[in-house]
């Protein structure tokens, strides 16, 4: 099973820094999302191909919701010579990290003059109507018979009627009722110490830990603004880690803007290495920790990492310095995964603010998609039985629908590590929050998205405002 930051999807999320692009809003009640068109080239810049792409006259968030795909590719001559080219865009099937079967593909020939840009236009109209869903196209460029560029990516045709099946456990609500009935049998028993080193743990950050489910310890780092007063009360801000063997990252910023924020890991393992926030390779697991126990919804590794966002939620209520009805959860990739689960469990926090979400809709993962989350069965189970029994009930999308505070999503549709429609699912899965925002981009890979228009702060200081220093923009 890959890694979500194995050297794939880091050289992959290389080749989206190329394209320039800039942050689109979309509000479930009324959607309207921009993006800044790509710039060409000046001529004192250094220029490294002959032919640069444009998409500006794409829809921004590349949904499309007319009866036909046009995509007008801009194709721009980026040396002082004329140059002729053969542009080729194919429609095909969403499969991340594998080319889909080809649906549609045109063809052109374009002469552009040095400088000059030109469209290759490309209308899709297939005979038979496109299922609403995610597709993918891309864009072949040759010059002298010899392929020059090569660009794919992703598009979303009428996705307000994209439908998949409803697979949701019975017994959902009643697993994860127990499973934190379990958990709270155990005191929290906090501790507080001084990091073991502080190279990326600024003052006043202080390591901390407390019981969470089964034996296992929550660890993290606890950080108070220097400026709150005795007996004023706080925000809290509480982040989930992205994939590896770390906590998530701690966040000066928003100590001084007046929030306290925790920042936890999923691993009973000490702190240690370089950094101090990750955990020493000797304590590294025999096989990636995101497989462990998967014959079972009791025994699966994530059982626990899903209740560990709860019982930092309630270890944070339990700090006199902390609002308890002003915290913000915060989640990258996996951390998205866990911030939409205790969102779910804890319904009265205040703000649910993720990115690049994984573990959306277990089942194509499973059964259709190669991506990060694609789990082999263990020895003597079938896929579809490792499905049913664990997987589902760790499926983000489920989580979504039962959560009932503002959100804010941030999706990088062309992402190969947890993929991009199925981020998108998660969003519109939001059903019972108040005020669901999303924020799309197209070419960001594996990266979470910019927020120019500071989405973040805004919501924020809507709902969980700080009485300390102003949200810095």
């Amino acid at each position: 099973m890959s890694h979500p930051l194995s050297s794939l999807a880091l050289s992959l999320a290389c080749l989206a820094a190329t394209l320039t692009t800039a942050l689109g809003t979309q509000s479930m009640a009324a959607p309207a999302l921009g993006i800044a068109p790509a710039v060409a080239p000046t001529p004192d810049q250094v220029v490294t191909d002959r032919v640069g792409l444009r998409f500006d006259d794409y829809p921004p968030d590349h949904i499309f919701n007319g009866d036909t795909i046009d995509l007008p590719t801009r194709i721009v001559n980026q040396t002082t010579q004329p140059l002729t080219c053969i542009v080729r865009t194919t429609l095909a099937e969403y499969r991340p990290n594998e080319d889909g079967k080809t649906l549609a593909s045109t063809e052109q020939t374009l002469t552009l003059q040095p400088g000059q840009n030109a469209k290759a236009p490309a209308t899709f109209n297939p005979p038979t109507p496109l299922a609403p869903g995610p597709y993918e196209f891309r864009i072949a460029i040759e010059i002298d018979g010899k392929l020059e560029k090569q660009v794919e990516s992703t598009l979303l045709y009428k996705p307000a009627e994209w439908k998949l099946p409803d697979l949701e456990p019975a017994d959902f609500d009643a697993f994860w009722q127990s499973t934190l009935q379990e958990q709270s049998k155990r005191p929290l028993e906090p501790k507080i110490s001084d990091p073991v080193t502080r190279k990326l743990i600024p003052e006043p950050f202080m390591e901390v830990s407390f019981n969470g489910l089964g034996e296992r310890r929550i660890r993290g780092y606890l950080g108070i603004p220097p400026q709150l007063k005795q007996g004023e009360k706080a925000p809290a801000i509480l982040a989930l880690p992205s994939a590896s063997y770390h906590s998530a990252a701690v966040e000066a910023a928003a100590l001084k803007a007046g929030y306290i924020f925790l920042a936890i890991s999923i691993h009973d393992m000490p702190f240690g290495g370089e950094s101090g926030r990750t955990h020493p390779k000797e304590y590294w697991f025999d096989e990636p920790y995101q497989g462990i126990g998967r014959q079972s919804k009791e025994t699966f590794y994530y059982r626990a990492a899903y209740a560990a966002g709860p019982r930092a939620v309630e270890y944070l209520r339990s700090l006199p310095q902390v609002d308890a009805e002003k915290i913000v959860i915060l989640g990258m990739s996996q951390g998205g995964s866990l911030a939409l689960a205790t969102a779910a469990l804890v319904p009265d926090v205040a703000l649910l603010e993720i990115t690049i979400p994984g573990r959306s809709r277990m089942d194509l993962l499973t059964h259709t998609y190669k991506a990060n989350m694609s789990l082999e069965p263990p020895v003597g189970m079938t896929a579809d039985e490792m499905l049913k029994r664990t997987l589902l009930y760790y499926d983000v999308s489920y989580f979504a629908k039962r959560v009932r505070c503002p959100a804010l999503v941030g999706a990088s549709l062309d992402d190969p590590v947890n993929p991009g429609p199925l981020q998108y699912w998660a969003y519109r899965s939001l059903t019972q929050s108040p005020d669901a925002r999303l924020h799309m981009v197209p070419w960001r890979k594996h990266q979470s998205p910019p927020d120019p228009e500071h989405l973040s702060a805004t919501m924020r200081s809507k709902y969980a405002p700080a009485t300390g220093s102003p949200v810095e923009k």
